[in-house]
């Protein structure tokens, strides 16, 4: 587990896991919004303009256009997966799949997700109940997201546990530096996982089982299916995360408990992002930002520090559920910008109110002591993970 440091960071990647990685940010984004980074080898954006800039740009895709798949993803169901999933690919197929996902969240009801949530708090509840506060807050930042996306989708109760599982080998053989047996775990999950969701769902209704169309073939709906719990498994469990440590914040400085609802969740987004950075790949020589970039060049997009440029949000560093009209790109931004931002939302809601309806006074919330060592995702960490 990576711990907190106490030193401020001096590298975009390592920023991820910092303590406080946010005046690192902000010095990023005054001096140096967009540089090339030689240790990583890569440009490095931050600034809320360059960001746009990028996100927004033709000249960017999502995968380097020599490398479309992982090298070591060929060949393998893992890879048909990958090659499917909507926020890794661009063009044609991109444009197909993404309005089926769009349709998909548009359609659910505060009703249905509440539903799902209880069912899933319940189970939670009876494995957790017996363990230490911090083994359950991290069970329950872990478990909780996914598995309402996985009830949502279809998932039996029975099945759930196997699903959570997979989908964690999954993505860590998505990461980039995963091992021999990282890659070969996560293979035979994508198979365990497409056999999950070839099969009818569970319940009755299942509104994030994506239909196949007379552009999106059944292979396809299925890999976005597993892409959005996939998504969920980190973006949400951050969003959690992140909120509990700004409740013990609060705390710890006097201010009343907050409310939690949308305006509290999308200000701890903006102020401490789930996920904290992405990437793109320069299709063609092309400029940004006044930059000549050429062809197959990687661009580490700082999504968070765009979240505190003073150009766009006035007293960055200031956390402010209240603030107006704030600019966030947590959920990135352009072609593809998350569709699943208001299910992240309402997952998180339900899921604090939860925890909170356990937890009544927040000055027993424990302090984080680290983060899981990641290189784009927040999320906190509260036990010990060799105890």
């Amino acid at each position: 587990m990576s711990l907190r440091s106490r030193v401020e960071p001096t590298d975009p990647v390592d920023a991820v896991t910092a303590d406080n990685p946010y005046g690192y940010y902000a010095r990023l984004v005054a001096e140096r919004p967009l540089y090339f980074d030689h240790r990583h080898g890569l440009w490095v954006v931050s600034s809320a303009p360059l960001v746009e800039e990028c996100l927004e740009s033709r000249d960017f895709g999502v995968r380097p256009a020599s490398e479309p798949l992982p090298p070591a993803l060929a060949g393998s169901l893992a890879g048909d997966v990958f090659l499917r999933l909507i926020r890794m690919t661009d063009g044609s197929r991109h444009r197909q799949c993404r309005p089926v996902v769009t349709g998909a969240m548009s359609a659910l009801t505060v009703s249905t997700i509440e539903t799902a949530a209880a069912k899933v708090i319940e189970d939670l509840a009876q494995h957790i109940v017996d363990e230490p506060l911090t083994r359950r807050l991290d069970r329950f930042v872990a478990e909780f997201p996914l598995g309402v996306t996985a009830r949502l989708a279809g998932v039996s109760r029975d099945a759930l546990p196997d699903v959570t599982r997979h989908i964690a080998a999954f993505v860590a053989a998505l990461r980039p530096g995963s091992t021999m047996g990282e890659v070969e775990r996560g293979m035979i999950a994508a198979g365990n996982l497409v056999e999950q969701f070839d099969r009818p769902p569970a319940p009755d209704i299942a509104p994030l089982r994506l239909p196949h169309t007379p552009t999106v073939d059944h292979a396809t709906a299925v890999a976005n299916t597993i892409g959005l719990l996939v998504q969920t498994y980190e973006a949400t469990a951050g969003l959690i995360g992140n909120a509990l440590v700004q409740l013990q914040r609060d705390d710890a400085s006097g201010v009343p408990a907050p409310e939690i609802d949308e305006r509290f969740l999308r200000e701890v987004a903006r102020f401490d992002a789930p996920v904290q950075n992405t990437r793109r790949y320069a299709l063609r020589d092309c400029l940004l930002g006044g930059a000549s970039l050429r062809w197959g060049d990687a661009v580490l997009v700082v999504l968070a520090a765009a979240n505190r440029d003073p150009a766009v949000n006035p007293n960055p560093h200031d956390f402010d559920p209240d603030r107006r009209a704030a600019r966030l790109f947590t959920w990135g931004h352009g072609s593809h910008q998350c569709p699943g931002q208001q299910l992240s939302l309402a997952i998180a809601r339900i899921g604090l109110a939860a925890l909170r309806a356990t937890i009544t006074d927040h000055a027993t919330l424990p302090t984080h002591i680290g983060y899981r060592p990641l290189g784009n995702a927040r999320i906190p960490v509260f036990s010990d993970s060799s105890a």
